[in-house]
């Protein structure tokens, strides 16, 4: 199903526009001229022109976000399979001297119109304050096609300037989402123009990791940040954030959709912490992504089994590293414990980078002097391979000892649908190779083993994000409506909530200091982008949008003839679009 299912839009704007301004061809005050002929008939062809352009825009609703109702029309959030921007303005808009007789009282007429909205390039404002959120200063700062510095506009092409960064020495980075390119400008000469770092002037997909920046294809860039030669960038409509070296000039995916990359927007490096902030807009969450040494004496695992499993008498916890690791803790007992298993007086030995853990019935035994006991040293041992287990509790010379045999284990019989915990302290050992350390947490029967599955314990990091198999990605905090700014500033963390119109002050442990509300949405004080726009040329009295209920209902007011004041040749269409489900 599409996202909405649209009842009457052909019918209400395609058919009823063209058939009807077609008709008027042949009504004596609607021709004045051939030319009028010619504009009707090219108009009829901008009708079907714009009824797919609408077509195309249900057809790619995103769902997850309810439309936004202005004074003058609608906010729609929309697929990223459209190629550009991130949602649609669909409203009425006053053009003057466009198709009116020659009759008319006045020039200005109004049209119905939909362009592509990036948040960052039509309401830069909307953005910390409309500046270079990234650099701590405000000196350089952009709004729709402008940018400036020390109120001196820059030199060079750049059509949708969404963020900007500086670089090593005066190098000054721009993304530019309707270029599909990030550009390098030089910070201490304006004069000069910028040079295209990372992109091809047009969007697309496909992209080689270790290439040249020129030669990869960005989806409406958006932020950036940087740090140590890296450049950071938000690929927003490929849903991917990329590692550019700006030394190299070669680039690197640093994650993507398989790491639940959706639509980043903000970046931010806090080289405090050496992490990579992302507005993560898409889910409405902020993502941390760091590499930092979490490395614990204590591990906690929760699992359940998929089906019955009957007679569990002891698990094998193996930690898993690059390297070789040797456990010293724990060696006794009471280092581990068990929630919906039982416990009593247990075993527990160390192998190298596994721990053993026993269940042995102590309560139930029959000590006696037993027969040679092969290889029998001063201590504690079990023999796990036979029945029954045996354990030496002294040895006199070779070969000889006093046996203690336990009669039986206290086997534990584990049900698919329950939880089950397992939890570890006083861990220690040689945990020093650089990367995430995962266990294997293995179920025997003897020596059978009935049930295997993994679990997280501890990344031993390098502070380097460029080297991923020690990075932890991590959701900061959520629930938000699409975050599209970040920023890192005197211990607290910064939001800006696009759709909610709040930014949020944020302590570094994500709990809420401070909401303050933006400004509404104004598009008339901004200058949307021609490239991404289209409008239909036909004039209309009126656009009303109404959402209630998941229902999204939209009444148009037009004229059918290009007398564009003649109260008798109005006609009134209402489109029904219903969300889908």
């Amino acid at each position: 199903m599409h996202a909405f299912t649209l009842i009457e839009l052909i019918v209400g704007i395609t058919i009823s526009i063209v058939l009807m301004v077609s008709v008027s061809m042949f009504v004596s005050n609607g021709i004045k001229n051939i030319t009028l002929q010619e504009q009707v008939l090219d108009t009829g062809g901008e009708v079907l022109d714009f009824s797919r352009s609408l077509s195309s825009l249900f057809d790619h609703l995103d769902t997850s976000v309810d439309p936004v109702l202005l004074g003058s029309g609608v906010l729609l959030k929309t697929q990223s399979s459209l190629g550009h921007g991130v949602f649609e303005y669909f409203w009425v808009q006053t053009l003057s001297g466009v198709y009116c007789d020659a009759d008319s009282d006045d020039a200005d007429t109004n049209h119905l119109s939909l362009s592509s909205i990036h948040p960052f390039e039509s309401i830069g404002a909307d953005m910390m304050l409309g500046y270079n959120y990234n650099s701590g200063s405000i000196e350089a700062s952009y709004l729709g096609e402008a940018l400036t510095l020390g109120g001196v506009s820059f030199s060079g092409s750049y059509y949708g300037p969404v963020d900007v960064v500086y670089g090593a020495g005066n190098d000054l980075y721009v993304s530019d989402s309707i270029l599909h390119s990030v550009l390098k400008f030089d910070r201490s000469n304006t004069s000069v123009a910028g040079v295209t770092v990372v992109g091809k002037w047009v969007s697309g997909s496909a992209f080689t990791d270790g290439e040249r920046g020129i030669k990869e294809y960005l989806n409406t860039p958006s932020g950036l940040a940087f740090h140590n030669d890296t450049l950071y960038i938000s690929d927003t409509l490929n849903h991917r954030v990329l590692a550019y070296d700006t030394v190299a000039d070669t680039t690197e995916i640093l994650l993507d959709m398989i790491d639940g990359i959706r639509e980043p927007m903000g970046l931010w490096y806090d080289g405090d912490s050496d992490t990579l902030y992302i507005a993560n807009a898409g889910n409405g969450e902020i993502l941390v992504f760091s590499s930092p040494s979490t490395i614990s004496d204590t591990l906690q695992i929760d699992f359940q089994v998929p089906t019955d499993i009957v007679g569990v008498d002891h698990i094998d916890i193996s930690f898993l590293t690059g390297g070789s690791l040797v456990l010293t803790s724990p060696t006794v007992v009471g280092g581990m414990s068990f929630s919906g298993m039982t416990q009593d007086t247990d075993y527990l030995e160390l192998t190298g980078s596994t721990i053993s853990y026993y269940f042995a019935d102590y309560s139930n035994f029959d000590s006696s002097t037993g027969p040679s006991v092969p290889g029998c040293s001063v201590g504690v041992r079990y023999y796990l391979d036979t029945e029954p287990r045996e354990e030496t509790t002294s040895c006199s010379g070779t070969n000889t000892g006093t046996i203690t045999v336990r009669s039986g284990l206290n086997d534990q019989d584990l049900f698919a649908g329950t939880s089950y915990g397992i939890d570890i302290s006083n861990i220690a050992g040689s945990f020093t190779d650089t990367g995430s350390y995962y266990v294997r947490v293995s179920l025997f029967d003897g020596l059978t083993e009935a049930y295997s599955f993994y679990d997280y314990y501890a990344t031993k990091g390098d502070d380097d994000i460029l080297t991923v198999s020690d990075n932890i990605l991590q959701v900061f905090t959520g629930g938000l409506t699409y975050p599209t700014g970040i920023k890192v500033d005197a211990g607290n963390v910064f939001i800006n909530d696009f759709l909610d119109r709040r930014q949020y002050e944020l302590d570094m442990s994500g709990n809420v200091v401070a909401t303050n509300v933006l400004s509404p949405f104004d598009f008339g004080s901004v200058s949307l982008n021609t490239v991404a726009s289209t409008r239909l040329d036909t004039p209309v009295e009126s656009l009303q949008v109404s959402y209630i209920n998941q229902l999204l209902t939209v009444t148009l007011d037009y004229y059918k003839h290009f007398s564009c004041y003649d109260e008798g040749e109005r006609i009134k269409r209402t489109l029904l679009m219903k969300q889908g489900y």
